[in-house]
Formats: structure tokens, sequence, C-alpha cells
């Protein structure tokens, strides 16, 4: 036996620490360049001999410094006594195939290969500050916490499926991998793990797949990323997620490509994303999110493309104050609660060679939503914003968020917000890219008249009716404009007495100048010019002037026209008041 492997003999059945390379810091000894000679040597069949035989209490296999030569080949092992490799460096693969541990402790070693599948640990499994090369745990139980601080994680070529494997991996308490480096990404599909799991501060980088492989996870609390820089896609689509999911200040890049996956997620409390810059897709789709997802001071970047897709997921509220998005929001069928504040966002449409406000041009679609509150407060939409057959509570919608192309048809609003005059909003409605439809004026007069204000909701209709006018054909556009001129299409029915005041006070004065001659001289009443023309004018009253009298020339084409402007006015008032009752 070398020096270093008696040493361990008999220190092991003691429960001694043996200590065989210089420094205060395995790990950092372990992945210097200092001599690793004989002293330091210790056969992989020794450790394993040890193990195998009879081991009592207080017995530990406790060592730090040394260089392990060969296999060590734990599969299928049932070992009583804890392990402690720290800081040691092997030579070859380390493989425990469904074996049983107490404890497993490899902080600061570095191994080209280990596997852990199947096996299960009673305790915990320190692997902080390692560097391991193909670490795989398929199917594996820790009954305490799995430590990977300060790891590095790389896999062996384009063959492995990533530099950590660990699906089906169930642990009783959490794992932890703050500041971890990984090359080649980590897989977790369908793991189980009670409590955190905490990539603080990471360096992420996939390979074939994610470099955060979460799929039907079931997380018994927090997921935190926070400060984490990820090359490739984070995969959280389908999990069970008992705490927050918290990004806070990643920057996760994966350009032109899913980025950020949690479609169909479960998510019991919020997905923080606050001051979060992500290249490329953001795809929530189907997610339910109990309490929120916050995109306060967030960066969406997928120009040309879609920077988030949150299609018909169900959330509490959604708090994107400052939110940057170059790529379209879709939010399309959302249940969304409570709030939705993008107030002073930033959200651009994909670009395109198209007119700004053809369909595909969509900075903000929230069509088919049920939506607490929406807040567009100082918002910059460039493209279109899209609002059709949403059910809106409250609607925030200020005169900066309203500048360019907004769909509407079918939306429905108890409140809009603030309180502008009616012209703003109608240059709003002419705006719409479908052209004229009648239920946004219908809706927009009726949240007028729901604060009371009723001439702005006869000028929202008004306006209705002159843009649907210049839809019809040209005969249907004459009347249109004499229903206008003289009832404002029945909103406006002091015009009409303005109309006849105008004319009688004209034909009072003309045939007050010149009287027209009696049908039959001694026997007509006397002339009286202002029931004349008032017996020209109305066509129902009779005064008995109009059938004693009979101008000539002039005068009688004076007389023709009162008489069917008499009858246009009588016609278009009735035409206009009936259609204003129809639609109240």
């Amino acid at each position: 036996m070398t020096e270093a492997e008696r040493r361990l003999s008999e220190a092991f059945p003691r429960g001694a620490h043996v200590v065989v390379g210089p420094g205060s810091d395995p790990g950092m000894d372990a992945a210097g360049d200092q001599s690793w000679g004989p002293e330091r040597t210790i056969r992989a069949e020794v450790l394993r001999d040890l193990l195998l035989g009879e081991v009592r209490p207080p017995a530990i296999l406790s060592i730090s410094g040394a260089e392990i030569i060969g296999s060590l080949d734990l599969d299928y092992m049932q070992i009583g006594c804890p392990v402690r490799l720290v800081g040691c460096r092997f030579t070859a693969p380390v493989t425990a195939q469904w074996a049983q541990h107490r404890l497993l402790d490899l902080t600061g070693s570095i191994l080209s290969g280990l596997d852990l599948d199947g096996s299960h640990i009673d305790g915990h499994l320190w692997l902080g500050r390692c560097r391991v090369r193909n670490l795989s745990a398929r199917h594996a139980t820790v009954r305490g916490d799995v430590i990977l601080d300060g790891a590095v994680l790389t896999r062996s070529g384009d063959e492995a499926e990533a530099a950590l494997v660990a699906h089906n991996l169930t642990v009783g308490g959490g794992l932890r991998a703050r500041d971890i480096t990984v090359d080649g990404g980590i897989v977790l599909r369908t793991a189980r793990i009670t409590g955190n799991l905490t990539v603080e501060g990471a360096h992420l980088a996939g390979g074939p797949g994610p470099a955060l492989h979460c799929t039907d996870i079931e997380l018994g609390s927090d997921l935190l990323a926070r400060n984490a820089t990820v090359d490739g896609e984070i995969r959280l689509s389908g999990g069970t997620f008992a705490g927050p999911v918290n990004l806070h200040g990643a920057t996760i890049t994966h350009p032109g490509q899913v980025a950020v996956a949690a479609e169909h997620a479960q998510l019991d409390e919020l997905l923080r994303m606050t001051h979060t810059t992500v290249h490329g897709l953001t795809r929530l789709d189907a997610a339910r999110i109990t309490g929120a997802l916050l995109l306060a001071d967030a960066h969406l970047d997928n120009p040309g493309d879609v920077a988030l897709d949150a299609g018909a997921v169900q959330i509490g509220r959604v708090e994107a104050e400052r939110l940057r998005a170059d790529g379209t929001v879709n939010l399309r069928g959302a249940v969304i609660n409570g709030q939705v504040n993008l107030a002073h966002a930033d959200l651009s449409a994909p670009a395109s060679t198209e007119a700004p406000t053809a369909p595909r041009a969509v900075a903000l679609r929230a069509s088919s939503c049920t939506i607490g509150e929406l807040w567009l407060i100082s918002s910059r939409i460039q493209g279109v914003l899209n609002l059709r057959r949403s059910q809106i509570g409250r609607l925030y919608l200020t005169s900066e968020a309203a500048r360019g192309p907004i769909r509407m048809d079918g939306l429905t609003y108890t409140s809009l917000l603030p309180r502008l005059p009616a012209a703003q909003r109608i240059r709003t409605l002419q705006a719409d890219p479908d052209g004229y439809l009648p239920h946004p004026y219908q809706q927009l007069a009726a949240s007028y008249l729901a604060v009371g204000d009723d001439a702005a909701a006869r000028a929202v209709r008004l306006a209705g009716q002159r843009w649907h006018r210049a839809t019809l054909p040209w005969p249907a556009r004459i009347w249109g404009h004499l229903l206008d001129v003289t009832v404002g299409y029945g909103y406006h029915p002091g015009r009409a007495a303005r109309w006849l005041t105008l004319l009688t006070a004209v034909g009072a004065v003309v045939f007050g100048l010149h009287h027209p001659p009696p049908l039959k001289p001694g026997e007509a009443p006397d002339f009286n010019p202002f029931a004349y023309t008032l017996d020209l004018l109305l066509p129902i009253i009779d005064f008995g002037q109009e059938k004693a009298y009979k101008p000539q020339g002039a005068y009688q084409w004076l007389s023709y026209l009162l008489i069917a402007s008499g009858w246009i006015l009588a016609t278009t008032v009735i035409a206009g008041l009936s259609r204003t009752l129809s639609r109240q």
C-alpha cells in the first residue's frame, strides 16, 4: 500500500479525516497545477475494498487532496458509512448506479464522469466547486439536499445528452447550484424537488437541448434564477411550481427561437421577470399563474416575430410597467382577473415591409380576452393594438397610447379612462384598420352615457353615422346628407326647428311684401303671410290660407320650394327620431 492508502486504512474505522494534499481549499488545489505525486495517490480498488468490508460506526471514508487512480465502481453497493472525497482528482469516471449511500461529499473534486443513476442517498449530495464531465443522476433519490454551488459541469462531445442529466430525480430537500457554470445544459425532466431549485448567478449554456430543461417538474418551493446568464432555452413546460419562479435580472439568449417556455405550467404564486432580458421568444401560452406575472423593466427582444406568446393564459394580474418588447405581445384568449398594467411600456410590432395597419403588424394582441383592468397609460405602441371581442372592466387608454391604429370590434368595457373629449376618442375609432364598425361607436357612446355626458354620446353616435354614410351607395349617401343637415340623424332635432324658423321667416317676409292673389275674390279670408307660409311648410296643419291664395311667377316657385322643404323636414325628423328610439 502507498503511504496515503495506509493512512486512509488506519483512519477509516475511527472516522478520522485524512489530508494528503496541500492547501486549505481542496477545490482550488484540485483545479490547480500542483504536483500530484505518489504520496497523494490512492487506488480506486482500495476505496472499494474498504467500503465492501465490515463497516461499523464511527467509520467514515473521509479524505481530501488525493488522486484516485483507476475506475471507482460502486454499482449496486450498499454503503453503510458517509463518503467524503473532498478536493480529489479522479483519473477515471466514478459509477454508483443503483447504490445506497448514507452521504456522498465530493466537494471541490475533479471527475471525468459521475454516474449516480438509480442511486439512493439518505443524506446530502455535496458537489460544490466540483469539475465534472457528464454528471448523470437519472431516477436517483436524495433525501437531503443536492449542493452544486460553484461547480463546473461539461458534457463530452456532441453525443452526450447534457452536462447534467437527472430526469426523474427525487430530492427531499432542495437543489442548490449558485454560481454554477454549465456547458451542455441541465436536464431535470419530471424531477420532484421538495425544496428550492436555485441557479442564481449561474452561467448556463445549452447543448443539443435546452440550457435548463424542467419539463413536467414538480417543485415544492421556489425556482430562483436571479441574475443568471443563460445561452439557450429555459424550459418549464408542464411543470408545477408551488413557490415563485424568479428570473429577476437574468439574461436569456436564444435568438429567433424559444428562449423561455412555460406553456401549460402551473404556478401557484408568481413568475417574476423584472429587469430580465430575453433575446428570443417567451412562451407562456395556456399557463396558469395564480399570483402575478411581473415584467416591470423587462426587455423581450424577438424582432420580426412574437416576443411574448401568452395566449389563453390564466393569471391573477400582470405588472409590466416600462416593459420593452421588440416583437408582438400576444395575450389572445387570456383570462386575467386583476390588472394588466402596461403603463409607460414600449411595444413594437415586428418589422414588416407592409403597411403599419397590416394584420401581421400587431404590437399588442389582446383579443378575446377577459381582463379586470387594462392600463395603457403613456404607453408607446408602434403597430396595431388589437382589442377585438375582449371584455375589460376598466380601460385606461391615454392619448399617447391611442395614437396608433386600434381594432375594437366587439370590445366591451365598463368605463373608459381618462375622460377625454369625444373628438379625440372619435379619431381613435376612425383609425380602426377594419374601417367602419357600429359596435365600437355604440360602446363608446354607452361609456359617455354611463357618466352622464349626453352631449358626448350624441357626438359619438353622429360621427358613427357619418362614417357609415361613406360606405353606402350614392342614393343612400344623398339621403344621409339630408338627415345629417336637417336633424343630425335624429341626434340634433333642434336643427329642424332652426330650418323651419328660417324658412318661415323668409316666406313671411316675401309674401308679406308681395301678397298672392286670391283664388276667389270676396270669399278668401284676410291674407296672413305668416299663416300662409306655415300652411305651405307644414303638411298636416291647415290654416286655410294655402287653398285661398295662388301665387304666380317666381313666388309660385317659392311656394313649391316651401312645400317640398316641409315634406323633407317632416320625413327626416320622423326617420331620425325613429332610428334614435330604435337604438335606445
